[in-house]
């Protein structure tokens, strides 16, 4: 997970440990989610109080772009093509929750799931169909 605080100054980052603090104070925090896991959900829904559905909706493949507003913050999966090898394409799925003064985003693709350790858990599945 990489987290970055954006102000005035610039743009400076920051460990996971410290998004509550970070929340309570000036600028907008941003949260890049590499591999959305089981632990990753728990740790992000209690300190951001995500909705119990959209966390769900991250774990699994979304076929069709959606929206959902909540009252303290919004979901969207969106969808950008990305070309792979020999000049396939696939879609990239991009989930986003829009919170006051964050954002949390995370992508996957086929890319990244070519990329990263065996042992990582990814969300590879997501596109496999598995």
């Amino acid at each position: 997970m990489d987290v970055r605080l954006i102000t005035e100054a610039g743009v400076e980052r920051c460990s996971p440990g410290r998004i509550e603090a970070l929340l309570d104070g000036p600028g907008l925090v941003w949260i890049d989610v590499m591999y959305w896991d089981a632990e990753t959900a728990a740790y992000l829904s209690q300190r951001l109080h995500l909705h119990e559905r959209a966390v769900h909706d991250c774990a699994v493949r979304n076929p069709v772009a959606k929206v959902h507003t909540y009252p303290d913050q919004a979901f969207l999966v969106l969808h950008a093509p990305e070309q792979g090898q020999r000049g396939h394409v696939h879609f990239v799925e991009i989930d986003q929750f829009v919170g006051p003064n964050w954002v949390r985003w995370s992508t996957s693709s086929p890319t990244a799931c070519a990329t990263s350790s065996p042992r990582s858990p990814t969300t590879c599945g997501r596109w496999s169909g598995r």
